[in-house]
Parts: structure tokens; C-alpha cells; sequence
């Protein structure tokens, strides 16, 4: 980023990034993600109908930025935490977590397992990879 001014560049200050007391700069002004996404829970109803499992999807919030990211992510239960048959969902706004959504026509979804003790690390890099593009538009669209 430019500097603020000549001022602020001699003092280390640059637009959108202050400096505090331990020397680490901290961004203040809002770093947009390329995409915007949904995080959603649902938990699972044994014989439900598809109005029912939608009726039970559950939006929790909307990211668009850097900062919402870590907002949200760090005051949600993680995947370790879930009780058994619940679901969370990271999907780009626009896309509900549905097979009849018209955007998941020749979607898939994920499943897999890992040890307890490497949930929370997994799901974390995924997301990290999801909201840096690391994939190819074919994956998440």
C-alpha cells in the first residue's frame, strides 16, 4: 500500500495499516475476498422430506471480507465441536447447500474423515484454501 502521506511514510504508517505496540502492523481498513461466501449448519432429521431439510438448513453468516472471515470463524463451533449428525457448509453466496439448487446440477460434495484430533487443523487449511482461490472455478462453482 502507498504511504499516507511523506509524514506517515517517515513514521511507518501506510493507508489502511497502523502500527502497535509490539511492532506488528495491523490492517484497519476492510480486505475484500474475491468471492463472497455463506457458512451454514444444518442438523440431520432421519426421513425428511426435501422441504423439511431445507426448512432445517440454517444460514449463519455471510463473508466478504478478510476480517468477517476470522470474525465469524472464530466465534462459531468448528467441526470438532458438532454433535453427531450435524453439518457445517462453506459455499459461495448465491449457492444454497442443496442438490436442487440449479448451480449444484453437476455438483458433488465432500466427505471424508480424518482423525478427531486433526478436525479442526483440516477444516481450517480447507477454508483457508477456499477463501484464497486455491481451487479451480470448476470445484467451487
Amino acid at each position: 500500500m502507498a504511504p499516507a502521506s511523506p509524514e506517515g511514510a517517515a513514521a511507518g504508517e501506510s493507508k489502511g495499516v497502523s502500527g502497535s505496540e509490539n511492532g506488528a502492523a495491523a490492517v484497519s481498513a476492510p480486505v475484500p475476498l474475491t468471492h463472497n461466501w455463506v457458512f451454514w449448519h444444518d442438523k440431520f432429521v432421519a426421513n425428511a422430506t426435501p422441504a423439511e431439510y431445507t426448512e432445517n438448513l440454517k444460514e449463519v453468516s455471510d463473508v466478504n471480507t478478510v476480517q468477517t472471515f476470522w470474525s465469524v470463524y472464530n466465534n462459531i463451533s468448528g467441526p470438532e465441536r458438532l454433535s453427531q449428525r450435524c453439518s457445517l457448509h462453506f459455499i459461495r453466496k448465491g449457492v444454497k447447500p442443496l442438490w436442487e439448487d440449479p448451480k449444484n446440477e453437476h455438483g458433488g460434495a465432500w466427505n471424508f474423515r480424518t482423525a478427531k484430533s486433526d478436525t479442526a487443523h483440516v477444516w481450517r487449511e480447507i477454508l483457508m484454501a477456499l477463501i484464497g482461490e486455491q481451487f479451480e472455478d470448476a470445484i467451487c462453482e
